[in-house]
């Protein structure tokens, strides 16, 4: 890294970390949309454990969707000729989050 570069602007080969923080995002990305369907739109997630319900579905769907995209980014930033932008990506997973946290509490907060 030079000293004039800003660390949030230097591309970084980190590509396994970083592509965990893109897969949390997806993950509570994942989880906040299969929510807002199952509340708006009659989504029905598959009941894995009848004293929880169908969350247990919506839970399981999420993790499956985390553990995929996290393998997959893995796979495809751990090559050494990959560089990966470390302040857009978590931009990116930031945003993914805040949308998944949102949409799991929206539903207190709207009527249907």
């Amino acid at each position: 890294m030079r000293e004039t570069e800003h660390p949030s602007q230097v591309m970084m080969d980190r590509g396994p970390a970083v592509a965990a923080f893109l897969s949390a995002g997806i993950g509570s990305f994942t989880l906040g949309l299969l929510t807002l369907l199952g509340r708006y739109a009659g989504f029905a997630a598959p009941n894995l454990y009848a004293p929880v319900g169908n969350l247990t579905g919506k839970v399981g769907i999420a993790l499956l969707a985390w553990l995929v995209s996290w393998v997959g980014l893995h796979l495809l930033w751990t090559r050494r000729d990959r560089s990966v932008d470390l302040g857009v990506i978590f931009s990116i997973a930031l945003v993914l989050v805040g949308f998944g946290l949102l949409a799991t509490f929206v539903p207190f907060l709207l009527p249907r």
